[in-house]
Formats: structure tokens, sequence, C-alpha cells
């Protein structure tokens, strides 16, 4: 399958806003002890370890776009019971990251380096069959889609929306369901999606980082 990657209109980016600088540690599992307990990088170890609860959700990251990867850690901080246990940049280090950590959510960006999202998901699903997978992508392709639940995904959100739809995402996938974001509806059947996101966004409620084409 040929992955065309898709830019935002000028239009479109020229809309969004752009976050404040992320001062957080996306390796801290506990916002308020970052200056003193701060996660090994990918040490699974560590994560295998008492220093977790069990109603912690270890998730694993992958994007390759430094900014808006920030912007996704800072925005899963939100929710106490979500612990980044590690970051991939890359198709070939997320299968690597998700079978030796074992994540029980991971974020899948589609235009990845070395691998691209939809086959290393694709790896990832043999290998490491209890994550949970999450597409944050701005491919929107009706094909794209289809496939990304074809392969097991459980949710798909675009990165445009990502700014009101990520947290929805999570939440509706934690609680066991599966969620799409409501312009991309239309591409799967509607027994694959519990949730979608409200059709009508408000412009101040999208604070994702400014998007170059290509990213």
């Amino acid at each position: 399958m040929v992955l065309n990657h898709v830019g935002f209109p000028e239009a479109i980016v020229d809309t969004l806003s752009v976050s404040a600088p992320n001062k957080l540690n996306c390796k801290t599992w506990d916002s308020k002890k970052a200056s003193t307990t701060k996660l090994a990088e990918c040490d699974p170890d560590f994560v295998k370890g008492d220093c977790l609860e069990r109603s912690s959700v270890l998730v694993l990251v992958v994007e390759d776009h430094q900014p808006f990867r920030q912007f996704v850690c800072s925005t899963l901080a939100k929710r106490l019971e979500l612990h980044i246990i590690c970051e991939a940049t890359d198709g070939l280090e997320a299968v690597r990251k998700a079978e030796e950590l074992q994540p029980d959510l991971i974020l899948f960006d589609v235009g990845l380096p070395a691998l691209n999202g939809i086959e290393a998901a694709r790896r990832v699903r043999k290998l490491s069959p209890g994550s949970k997978i999450l597409f944050l992508s701005q491919e929107s392709s009706a094909d794209v889609v289809q496939e990304a639940f074809d392969l097991g995904a459980v949710g798909y959100v675009a990165k445009i929306h990502a700014g009101v739809e990520l947290l929805a995402a999570v939440d509706a996938i934690c609680q066991g369901g599966r969620f799409v974001s409501a312009a991309l509806a239309g591409y799967v059947p509607a027994d694959l999606a519990d949730r979608q996101a409200p059709e009508r966004l408000r412009p101040d409620q999208v604070l994702v980082p400014r998007l170059e084409a290509g990213d």
C-alpha cells in the first residue's frame, strides 16, 4: 500500500494555535515528583517494577515530529493514570520498544520514517497483542483509515483535531471502547466506532503545534 502524505492547507495551518513550550519530561511517571522521580528512558526493569500502580496505563508515543510529540506528551499528562514509558521516532524503533515494553496503549503516527505506522502497527499486533493502538495522524484517506481499523486499531484521530479529540479518544479506549474523529467517521462502518467527536469544534479548542507540510 502506498501512503500519500497529506499536508495541511495554508488556511488551516494558520488558524492553529501554538502551544506554549512544554517543559514536561515525558519520561516522568508522576508529574508531582518530576524533580526527584524520573522514569529511566525505556527501562523495562523500572516499568515492570512496583513504581507504577496497577491502575496505571503504560503508554508508548510514536511520533517523529518533535513539537507535536511534545504536545501529545503534555496533553496525556493531564490524566494522572497515563504514564508515558517511552517515545519512538520511527516505525522500526516503535516495533522494538513495543515488543520489549509491552505497553497498554500505543499512539502511532502513520507517516513515520524507516517503517510507516500502518506496517509498524501490524507487526506490533503480533509482538505485543495486548497493546491497544490509537492512530494520531494527518493521513486522512479512506483507505488508510479503513486499513488502520482492519489491522486491529481501536482509534483514529486526525491531528488537526487533536486538541479536543485526543483525550476523548484515550478515555474511550481505556474504557474498552473505540474512537474515530468525526471528520473521518464516514470511512469506517458504524459498529467499528463506539464514540465520535463532536461534529463542530470551537476554534479556540484546537490547541496543537503548527505543522509544516511533510511533517
